[in-house]
């Protein structure tokens, strides 16, 4: 009996695993100001480029402008998270957003932009940072 239980509930953990997610996850060099091509493919959602906005003013927002596009035949959902780091690899800012109610449909170029909310005093200090995507089937 027990047996049996320990399989149902594996098997219902396995059937709640989103099929045919993918992920990538890379470290960049910083840039500011410029666009960064990236051209890396997440399943059939390609990251295309980005570029860093980090204004020396305080009121404006510091954040990450991504592009992607869907090259595949099902609307996808779409995640991205960017962590910043210094020369001697201190976390100095990090940020995430995705797909809130529709995904990216099929043959659509779409922008998505990662904020930097509440780091202000070292995220010009910036030497490098890994960019993690994801992407599962809407």
């Amino acid at each position: 009996m027990k047996v049996r239980k320990l399989l149902f509930i594996a098997l219902a953990f396995v059937l709640a695993l989103p099929f045919s997610a993918e992920f990538f996850c890379k470290r960049y060099d910083f840039t500011q100001d410029k666009y960064v091509k990236l051209n890396q493919k997440v399943g059939d959602l390609e990251v295309m480029d980005l570029k860093f906005e980090v204004p020396n003013q305080d009121f404006q927002q510091n954040r990450c402008v991504v592009t992607v596009k869907n090259y595949g035949v099902k609307t996808v959902k779409v995640n991205l998270a960017i962590a910043l780091f210094d020369e001697s690899g201190n976390l100095v800012g990090c940020g995430t957003t995705g797909t809130k109610l529709s995904g990216t449909r099929s043959g659509r170029t779409e922008t998505y932009f990662v904020s930097f909310d509440y780091v202000r005093t070292k995220i010009q200090d910036t030497k490098f940072f890994y960019m993690t995507a994801e992407t599962a089937p809407q």
